[in-house]
C-alpha cells in the first residue's frame, strides 16, 4: 500500500497538534482556556476522537499555565460549548494557585540564573584578557616576543573583548594562578 497524504504515517506530536486545533476551532470553553467539566474525556470519546490521542491532548491543555490561571481566578467549571456546569472545588483551586505560583517563581529563577551565567561568562573573558594583556607587557618589558593569542570561536567574537592576536614565538614565561592572585614565572 502506498503513502498517500491520507495515508502516510504521521508523528503524535503532529497529530496532537492537529488535534488540538480541532478542538479549539470547534470548542469555545477549550479554545477559551476555561476550567472544563470533569468528565470531559469521556465526553470527547464518545464525540468520536481517539482515546490515547485525546488522553495526550487534554492532559497538555489542563496542565498549560493558562488553563491553571483561569482555574486560580474563575472558580467555575464549563461544558465544551461554554456554558457554566458549576463550582470548582476549592481544593482544585487552591492546586491551580500553588502550580501557577510556582511556574512563576521557578521562571524568575531560570532568569535570574541565565542572568548570572551570562554575567559571568562576560567577566571571565574580561578576566582572560587582561590576563593576556599583563603576559604581552612582561614580555615587551624583557625584550621578548609576546605570545600568539588563540582567536576566540565565531559566537563568542561578537559579545567579547579580543585582544590582537601576533604570530610570534612563545614567551620564556609562563602565567600561573595561586591563591587567587597571578604570577607570572620563568621557564
Amino acid at each position: 500500500m502506498e503513502n498517500t497524504p491520507e495515508t502516510a504515517p504521521v508523528s503524535i506530536a503532529a497529530a496532537s497538534t492537529a488535534l488540538t486545533a480541532e478542538l479549539v476551532a470547534r470548542y469555545p470553553a477549550f479554545a477559551a482556556m476555561l476550567p472544563l467539566i470533569v468528565g470531559v474525556h469521556e465526553e470527547l470519546v464518545a464525540a468520536g476522537y481517539d482515546p490515547a490521542l485525546l488522553r495526550k491532548c487534554v492532559f497538555k491543555h489542563v496542565a498549560s499555565t493558562s488553563y491553571l490561571k483561569n482555574m486560580a481566578k474563575c472558580g467555575k467549571r464549563y461544558n465544551l460549548d461554554g456554558t457554566e456546569a458549576g463550582d470548582l472545588d476549592p481544593e482544585h483551586v487552591e492546586h491551580a494557585r500553588k502550580a501557577v505560583a510556582e511556574r512563576a517563581r521557578k521562571n524568575i529563577e531560570d532568569t535570574r540564573m541565565k542572568k548570572e551565567r551570562k554575567e559571568q561568562d562576560k567577566a571571565n573573558a574580561v578576566a582572560k584578557a587582561e590576563i593576556m594583556a599583563k603576559v604581552a607587557a612582561k614580555s615587551a618589558k624583557a625584550g621578548k616576543p609576546a605570545a600568539p593569542v588563540k582567536p576566540a570561536p565565531a559566537k563568542q567574537v561578537a559579545n567579547t573583548v579580543q585582544p590582537v592576536a601576533v604570530a610570534m614565538p612563545a614567551p620564556a614565561v609562563a602565567v600561573v594562578v595561586k591563591k587567587k592572585r597571578i604570577v607570572v614565572v620563568p621557564k
